[in-house]
């Protein structure tokens, strides 16, 4: 079975308070910590009930209907299904990686309480869809290349755009613990996702026109505040909803894992809507280009 986890032991609890009181004085950061295993020890019963609970119930089932939808039938199988490990992590965060989500256990207790499995989802969406990226990327790459890490900033964008279809909506829903979480992270988004879409664009159709487009910037993280924001869920959200809003998304959802796909598809869904800032063609074009320095193959597969 795919889902790890202990017996929480409160010794260890105890042990974490008393380390991060001994090395926390005057520490704002370490003063989250504390708050952050307290609480996890003031409700250890509880946790441990929501552990036992998740591994009597069908868990793959729940997270399998929550992100299959949003996968090719080529990557549903057995070994692209994570496995997910659920343990105090430090703070009320999920991540996923190829082969593996890891899971806090006190965000468990909020969230698969209200939706078994639905941040899981979301995190296994990310693991599964990275890996299909690795392995369809050129052996001949200079990934320490500027080049690349704009490469990569497309993909965490669309990856970060899909993964909120899963999850995003229903977690802001009238009774969702998660909703005002959800709320704080929208804020300002549709400005903001607006501007970004616009800045890139601009980028691009000035990239197409230069021998060294990229020369502007030295890392990943010049690009990744440049364009977007929290690691591309903007506007990689706000491009994934136009894309679900129009007939665009069983298109992407084909090659899931090549970025320039996600940035077609929105193209595609809307150049007929003039409320939402599109690419030009000429940048569209630029992409379709650029792409082929990376993937081995663009090729739909069913």
């Amino acid at each position: 079975m795919m889902l790890t986890a202990g017996k929480l032991d409160s010794s260890n609890m105890r042990k974490a308070l008393l380390n991060t009181v001994q090395h926390g004085s005057g520490s704002a950061a370490l003063k989250v910590e504390y708050d952050y295993h307290l609480q996890n020890f003031n409700q250890k019963g509880a946790l441990q009930q929501n552990l036992m609970h998740l591994k009597r119930i069908n868990l793959r089932d729940s997270i399998q209907k929550l992100l299959y939808p949003y996968l090719p039938e080529r990557l549903r199988g057995s070994s692209y299904f994570p496995t997910i490990f659920y343990i105090p992590y430090g703070s009320e965060e999920a991540t996923g990686m190829g082969g593996l989500v890891i899971h806090d256990i006190s965000l468990s207790l909020k969230a698969d309480r209200y939706r078994p499995g639905l941040i899981a989802a979301h995190e296994a969406f990310h693991s599964v869809v990275s890996l299909a990226f690795q392995q369809n990327l050129r052996q001949d790459i200079d990934y320490n290349s500027i080049e690349f890490s704009f490469f990569y900033f497309l993909q965490n964008v669309s990856e970060e755009g899909m993964a909120d279809l899963i999850d995003k909506k229903i977690l802001s829903q009238k009774g969702s613990p998660l909703q005002q979480d959800v709320f704080d992270l929208m804020h300002d988004e549709n400005k903001l996702a607006r501007q970004f879409i616009v800045a890139l664009d601009q980028f691009l159709l000035k990239a197409s026109n230069r021998k060294t487009p990229f020369s502007d910037f030295k890392s990943y993280s010049d690009l990744a505040e440049r364009f977007g924001k929290n690691g591309g869920h903007i506007p990689g959200r706000f491009m994934a909803n136009a894309i679900k809003d129009s007939k665009e998304l069983s298109a992407h959802i084909k090659q899931v894992e090549d970025p320039v796909s996600f940035f077609e598809a929105y193209h595609r869904a809307v150049r007929t809507d003039k409320s939402k800032p599109n690419f030009s063609q000429k940048s569209m074009s630029f992409l379709k280009e650029f792409r082929n320095k990376f993937q081995k193959t663009q090729k739909v597969l069913n």
